[in-house]
């Protein structure tokens, strides 16, 4: 089960994400499902459009059942399988 203190250790496919800080001022509120993942960026589905995300000097927003949880993209810069065995 997905919570607070676990959340950069499960799958975030499927989640609906915000981003809420970035180095690139343009993606700040961007909102989609998270499609797909790589070392470096998440993949979010916006409205129909895919859009890559950096992980890397970005805060999400992922919204997990009735409650959001702010995470660091610093703290998920790894390939999910890696990220995930932590």
């Amino acid at each position: 089960m997905r919570t607070h203190n676990n959340i950069v250790k499960h799958e975030l496919i499927g989640l609906t994400c915000t981003v809420v800080e970035s180095g690139n001022p343009t993606i700040i509120g961007l909102t989609g499902t998270v499609v797909y993942e790589t070392r470096n960026m998440l993949h979010i589905d916006v409205e129909g459009q895919l859009k890559k995300i950096p992980k890397e000097h970005s805060i999400f927003l992922f919204k997990i059942e009735d409650d959001e949880v702010k995470v660091e993209g610093r703290k998920i810069l790894a390939r999910p399988e890696d990220r995930i065995k932590r």
